[in-house]
Formats: structure tokens, sequence, C-alpha cells
């Protein structure tokens, strides 16, 4: 080849070498498949067969040993916190050979595999770098990758980023008009950087230009994106605000509609990527452990790989990031296990034994409808029995009423005589490494009470009683063998039997009266510890004022109230919104996340709720009988800027007490299941109070995110219930946690796992009792019991199996529910982000509020649910939907009454009568 001559012609040669160096470029990136070729990724690629995973051998970066710790960040208190959640968003760039991915939690991470060396990098922040530590948030979808010219982008905030991979330095490229947590891709076929935004909007940007493409019905927040280089397009999907929806982006920019897909889709358990042999999009359920397929050409979903049945590749945590191997027709899923290749076996191909998406849901209806059927046929006979049982036991309850009144009359009389009672032997808390649990009695004898006081102050004595007093299906407790010989009774003259009336109708006023408020003093709040006997729930005391206003509203009703807040504060928001530490930053978030309800204290008329996020003050907020706001910030005892996450649902009241079981970590994990409490009447009468220990530790490590759990009061059993993770096992008699209730029926047909431990906890006892396994995790899960129907719904948490559902009896029996689901058999999923649940106090029925769904649910069992109500076009207080703009709401059953209190950050106090 003859070169031109430089001197003759300059723009010639120019023109020339630009070309040349183009072309070698463009021959670079065509090749660059074969870079790949001969590497272990490569080979062992080349052996997977369809449908099989296998772990990949990498070299880790410098000072680490596992791949655990590549994926984890530490914190400025020491903890290391996974960097991969809530995000599936890497990028292979196969000019050099390497995957890029950026992850966050509080401070970002920049890491990358390099295919050729096979040894994964930690990239820096060197130039125009993005903020490294945000308070809180993900990565979600925000970064995308122009492997044509080497760029990396990451949107932080409302401002874009761009790492230049050969340079490795970044430049801050301003703000943008996309934000929020979205998902974005460098689409190569518009060879543009593409984003949806929150408000449907979708944009296209390069080189400092932002134009718009349309509007997609997907919005972008904790939307999914991806770009498909097989077919040379981009799927968008789901979101909180259009969790079904699916729109293709085309090579052109158009937007197509794509059929709404049959489940929910949103960042925090799902994971979009595509099959790199046909082309199909896959979408990845962690929680359900299910991979679907998209045909876009067919318009047509089907399920392709369900887990639950065995061959689950990943362990029972962590996350799972999906990133193409184009060139080698497999999937590299970045797990803290270990990086895993996937070969897809898709779902479309010839002689594939997958049916559609639809028939599995018509069968399922049709399979519910004949359950439903059978079921219908049972419970007629079943109804016939127990009339006949009713009146046997009406006849036997007429004949048990004269001699229960008398025997209350004895009972009263010894009461007065005997003032303690023998102590009940110590149960043994369960340690690490040894055998764990407590054979569950048929009925559990409740402890002494043991009085105590605020320090400064002598605690007033506890009438005791019997320390074997077994638990009956009642809840009531009878007197046993350790009490004193009773002198002999009196002659029964008439004033003697008249006597015995008095007392026994005394006895009986006290046993429905509601619990007494502690007595208080100037100098402080002696507190007595909660009832332990063990019996029904106390009657209900409404709070009169939203009782009153509950009156004159009709069922079915919403009504706004107006309510007092604290001086110096103009909307409730500002009264939920806590302070991150140091306090004096002035930054701050809303600290009632994840959390379902505001707890009620009778003896003040007043709701509490405990409020914090991550490393922030601990913020007591309660609405008083009056219907005036209060706070207390980092109240003693339990006020500091240590690591508590979030409150979930751990919050109780016991006879005016508060109680709080606060987190711990690393070995301390053992203490979780301790307590703070302090009276509810020192805060409402001096408007902080301190919180004292009480309570022992659960005695064991293996917890999880220690604090993440619920804990709940269960009357009838005299104590506290605790839902917990577990060590997942699918035996069921497993030597450490067996499931004492076995599998269900669905339970041993899918082979399911035991994900998460009920315990309980009696005031005084030594430790804490294990009673059973739930195919649940405990983490983040809610706690809800019912006074009308004496028992304690068990929902699911975030992690894990979040549609298994449970209830634990008055006589401490955990029953599993299997999966929650409506009547046409739709499989439901419970989250606190954007769930509460609540009980009706009237009816006893369970009410489920979905901020996705914009619906309320109804159930009289906890296991099948229909609408009660539909808000998607409800115009509430003349706004759109029924609450604000945020899913942290709150609710609470109105004791007494036939209404919910909701709390609504954006629109304050909202009551509601409910129809029956």
């Amino acid at each position: 080849m003859a070169f031109p001559r430089p001197a003759h012609r300059p723009v010639i040669f120019l023109r020339w070498l630009a070309c040349l160096l183009s072309s070698v470029l463009l021959t670079a990136t065509a090749l660059a498949g074969y870079r790949v070729e001969g590497t272990p990724m490569a080979e062992l690629a080349g052996r997977l067969e369809p449908g099989q995973f296998a772990e990949l051998q990498t070299t880790l970066p410098l000072g680490y040993k596992r791949f655990y710790d590549v994926l984890r960040v530490r914190l400025d208190d020491g903890r290391g916190i996974e960097i991969d959640g809530w995000t599936d968003s890497a990028g292979w760039d196969p000019g050099r050979a390497s995957t890029y991915f950026i992850g966050e939690r509080q401070y970002k991470k920049f890491i990358s595999y390099d295919a050729v060396a096979n040894t994964w990098r930690e990239l820096g922040w060197e130039g125009e770098p993005p903020p490294k530590y945000e308070q809180y948030g993900h990565t979600y979808g925000r970064t995308a990758l122009d492997s044509k010219r080497g760029d990396y982008y990451l949107l932080s905030g409302a401002s874009l980023f761009r790492y230049h991979i050969d340079s490795a330095r970044w430049s801050a490229l301003g703000e943008v008009p996309i934000k929020g947590f979205l998902s974005m891709e460098w689409h190569e076929k518009l060879d543009k950087l593409v984003a949806v935004s929150p408000g449907h909007q979708v944009y296209a940007f390069r080189d400092g230009e932002w134009t718009t493409l349309g509007k997609s019905a997907v919005d972008g927040y904790h939307s999914l994106g991806r770009y498909n280089r097989k077919r040379g397009d981009m799927l968008v999907a789901g979101g909180n605000e259009s969790l079904r929806k699916v729109d293709l982006i085309d090579g052109q920019g158009h937007i197509k509609s794509m059929p709404d897909a049959p489940f929910d889709i949103a960042i925090k358990d799902t994971a979009l990527t595509y099959d790199p042999i046909s082309g199909n999009y896959l979408v990845f359920r962690r929680n359900q452990r299910q991979l679907y397929e998209l045909n876009p050409d067919r318009g047509e979903w089907r399920l392709a790989e369900d887990w639950n049945k065995g061959g689950w590749p990943f362990g029972q945590y962590g996350y799972h990031v999906p990133i193409v191997i184009d060139e080698l027709g497999v999937i590299l899923w970045q797990h803290e296990g270990g990086p895993r290749l996937y070969r897809h076996r898709s779902a479309f191909a010839a002689g594939a034994p997958i049916a559609p998406a639809a028939d599995k849901a018509d069968k399922a209806d049709k399979a519910d409808k004949a359950d439903k059927a059978d079921k219908a046929d049972k419970a007629e006979k079943a109804e016939k029995a127990e009339k006949a049982e009713k009146a046997e036991k009406a006849e036997k309850a007429e004949k048990a009423e004269k001699a229960e009144k008398a025997e209350k009359a004895e009972k009263a009389e010894k009461a007065e005589k005997v003032a303690t009672a023998a102590p009940r032997p110590a149960a043994h808390a369960p340690q690490e490494g040894e055998p764990r649990g407590l054979p569950v009695p048929e009925a559990f004898a409740l402890p002494d009470p043991k009085p105590y006081a605020l320090p400064g102050m002598k605690a007033e004595t506890t009438e005791a009683v019997s320390s074997k007093a077994p638990v009956k299906s009642s809840g009531s407790a009878r007197m046993a063998e350790h009490e004193p010989a009773a002198p002999p009774a009196p002659k029964a003259t008439p004033e003697v039997k008249a006597e015995k009336a008095e007392k026994a109708e005394k006895a009986e006023k006290a046993e429905k009266a509601p619990p007494a408020a502690s007595p208080q003093s100037a100098a402080g709040h002696a507190a007595q510890g909660p009832l332990v006997r063990g019996g029904p729930p106390p009657a209900p005391v409404p709070p009169a004022r939203m009782a009153a206003l509950l009156k004159q509203m009709k069922p079915g009703e919403w009504k706004l109230v107006p309510t007092t807040l604290p001086q110096g504060y103009n909307k409730l928001s500002e009264v939920f919104f806590v302070r991150f530490c140091p306090l004096e930053s002035g930054q701050g978030t809303y600290g009632n996340g994840w959390m379902d309800a505001f707890v009620y204290d009778p003896s003040t008329q007043a709701f509490f709720a405990m409020l914090m996020r991550d490393k922030s003050e601990k913020r007591l907020v309660w609405l008083d009988a009056e219907l005036r706001w209060h706070l207390a910030s980092n109240p003693e005892g339990v006020g500091d800027c240590s690591y508590n996450r979030r409150a979930f649902n751990r919050l109780s009241i016991v006879d005016g007490q508060l109680y709080w079981p606060p987190a711990f970590w690393g070995n301390d994990r053992k203490r979780v299941g301790e307590f703070r409490r302090a009276p509810t009447r020192a805060f409402i009468e001096h408007g902080n109070a301190r919180f004292d220990d009480y309570g022992v530790g659960i005695g064991i490590t293996s917890l999880g995110q220690a604090g993440d759990h619920a804990a709940e009061w269960f009357p009838e059993l005299g104590g506290w219930i605790m839902h917990i993770a577990g060590s997942d096992t699918r035996n069921a008699d497993d030597a450490h946690w067996p499931a004492r209730g076995g599998h269900t029926e669905q339970g041993a047909a899918e082979n399911k796992v035991f994900a998460g431990r009920i315990f309980l906890y009696h005031p005084g006892d030594a430790g804490w009792t294990y009673l059973d396994r739930t195919y649940s995790q405990g983490f983040r899960g809610r706690l809800v019991y019912n006074p009308i129907r004496h028992e304690m719904l068990v929902a699911p948490g975030g992690y894990g199996p979040d549609d298994e559902f449970a209830r634990v009896t008055a006589e401490g029996k955990v029953e599993k529910l299997d999966r929650a689901r409506l009547e046409n058999g739709e499989v439901l999923h419970y989250h606190t982000s954007n769930n509460n649940l609540t009980y009706d106090p009237v009816t006893g029925d369970y009410l489920w509020w979905s901020y996705n769904h914009q619906r309320i649910w109804r159930s009289k069992d906890g296991r099948v649910w229909s609408e009660y109500e539909d808000f998607a076009n409800y115009r509430f207080n003349g706004e759109g939907g029924l609450f604000g703009a945020s899913s942290f709401i709150q609710v609470a059953p109105i004791a007494g009454t036939d209404g919910l209190a909701w709390f609504d950050p954006n629109r304050g106090l909202i009551l509601h009568r409910l129809r029956h």
C-alpha cells in the first residue's frame, strides 16, 4: 500500500489516517469475541448444558479472601454491608473482555472482572467522581456502559458522571433532566443513553444533548431496563407505579407496548436480563425462585424455571446481578457465594414442556374452584356437627357457670391470704452450638410477676399467683399445687354465702376491667410488670375523641381529621422526620418507613410509634387523647446514634409500659430479645422518660440482620412472640430447630424450605422458649395480634418467601397457612415497605393495604383474600388516591369501635368506619 505524502496532501492524509484508525477500532471490536476464547470463563461456558449453572473460579483482588467481601463496603461503625441489593445493573465490554459494576450501600464500590486475567479488580475514583457517600439508597439501574467509546455512566441524584475506562478517570457532566431511583442503559442501536424517568418520560442523551423519545406506560421509579445486543432493542418494565407494565424501545427509538407481566416487577426483588441465544428477555424473581421468559415477537410470557422444587443454584442469602456474555451465549451472575455462569434453556424451544404463564394461572384457578367446592361440601357436614356440638356445649356451659362463680369466690378468698408463691423453675436459654429449643408443652406455665421500678422509686408489690398456672385454650389460669393450704371453709351460713357471692361479683368485674394505670408521683413513675397469668385480652377501652368522630361517620366513609402539631412544626411529615447523626448536620429522612402500625395504649388513650433510620436519632412520637402530636428525641436508654436501621414492627405496649427490643450486632446478637421499657404516662405527663433494661436475650447469634425482626405481646399466652430468621432446612426433623408442625400438604409437595423461627418469652423466665419453624423469614415481618380471634397472624418479611403466612394460636401452636392468595388464585406478596396489615375490631377479619395495588383486601383466615376497596381511581379530600405520595403509612384498629386510624405523613390522620 502506498502512503500519501503529507507534504503535498495534508488534508487527504489526515482523512486517510482517521479512516485507518477508525477501521482498526472497528476491527478490534468485531474481533473482540476472540479475546474471551480460551479463558477459564469460555472453557466453563463450553461445558454448560442448557438450564445448567456452574460456579466460576476466579482470582480475587489483593487483600480479599472471599467474594462475599468483594460485594461489601465497610461502614463507619465497622460493619460490612452488601452493595448489590436493589440493582441488576452491570455491563459487559466485549472489546475489553471485562465487566463493570458499581454497588452502593452508603459508600460506593466500583469493581470489574477481567476475563482474560480471570481476576476481579477494584477500580478508582480519580478525576471528578460522584459523591462516594450517600446516606441511604442503592445503585438501582443508574449505570450504563458505552463499550464503543469505553465510557461507563453513573447517575447520582440529578447529576450524571462518566468514567473513561482507558484513562481511568471520572468526569462530572452536571445536572441532567433525569433523576431519582430509575433504570438507564446505553442503547447501542440508537448510540445513546436511554432512561425512563419518574413521570413516564423517555429521555435520550449523547454528547451533552438531551432529547425525548415519548411517553412510556412504565414509570421510572424502581423500574428495570435492559438493552439487548441480540435483538438491538431495549426493554423497560415495572416499577412501583407501573408494576406490570412493559414497553420495548426499538432500534429507531419507537416505544412499543408489550403484554403486561403476569406478576409484579420492581428493582427490590427482580432482575432483568436476556438470553444471548434466543434474544428473549428474562425476568429473575429472587423471592419466588423463578425465572420468566418474554418472547417479544410472540408477545407471550412463559415460566422458564421454577427452583422451588429443587435445583436452586444460590444460597438463601445474597442478591443476584446478571451480566450477559454475548459471545459465549451465557449469563454471568454476581452472587456473594461466588460468580456463576448460566446457559439458558428457553421455554419457547421446540418440545419445551413449559406451559404459558396464562395457562398456569387458569389451571390454578380451576384447581382453586375445585378445592373450594370440596371445602364447601366438608363445611356443610362440619356445620351440622358443629351445631350439635354447640348445643351440647351450651348445656354443659350452663351447668359450669354456677360452679365457676363458686370457684371464683373461693379463689378470691384464697388470694387474699396468699402473699407469695413458689418460684417457677428457670427455663434454659438455648446456647450456640448445643441442641436448640425446649419441648413445647400443651400448656405454658407462667411465672410470677416481678415488681420493678425506675431508679429512685420503690417498687409496689404485686399479688403473686401460682407458678404452675397452665394456660388453657380460653387463656384463663388455674391455681395449682404450690398454693398454701387453705384454712377450713366457714360454715355455709346465709351471711357467708352472701359474702362469697359479693367476692365473686367483684372478681368477675375485675377480670373484665381494663388494666389500671401505674401509680405516679412527681419524683418519677413506679412501674409494674405486665400481667403474666395469661388470659383473655383486657376489655377494649376506645379513645373517646376518635370514637365520637366515628359515630358521626357512615359505614365505608373516610375522613381527614385535624390534629394539633407540636410548636414549631408546620406539617406532620416534619414530626416523622428524623435527623441523622451528628444531629447538627441538619440532614435526615422519614423515620416511619417499613413499619405497619402505631401502637395503642388504653391507659392513656394515646397512639405511640418509635421512629429511626440507620444512624439517626431515635424519636418516639405519640398522638394523645386530645389529638395532639408530641415527640421525644433520643429518650434516655434507647436514644443514641447506634445503627438500628429501622423500627420495623417491634414496639409493644403492655399494661401502660412501652417495650422496645433494640438491635444488636456481631457477637452481641445473642442479646436480641432484650427489651427496654418505660411507662407511657411519663411521656404523656412530662414529655419524656427513661427506658430501663428488661428481660433476656434469645442467646443465639444466627439471626441475620439483627433488629429486622418482629415482636408482639400475646395476652392469652402471657408473653411476647418474636419471629426471627433461621438457618434454612427442608427437614422437618432438623436436630437443632425441628418443625414441630411438620410440612403442610403444599409444603411437602413443593419441598418448601423452613426459613424462620418463632419464640415465646414469659416475663420472669430465664430464657426464650422455641416454638416452631415457619416457611417465611422473620426479617422485616409483621405480627398482628387479633383479640377477636384470639390468635396472632405471622406475615412474611422482605427476604425469603414473601407470600408465606402463618398464625400462632392461644395454645401456643404455630400453624403454617401457605401462600396468601386472592380468590382467583393470584398469589399475593407482603413487604413492610409498602404494605400494612391490621384487623377489623368488630369481626376480627384481617385487612391488608397494598400501596402498589392501591387496594385494601380482606380475609377471614389470612389465607384467601378478597377486595374490600379499590383506590386506583379514587379521589380523597380533593386529591388522587387515598394517601399522599409516600408508601410509609401506618394503621391501628380503634379498640371498642368499628373503625381504623391511618397515619399518613403527607395528609395527616385519616379515620375510616368499616363496612360490614
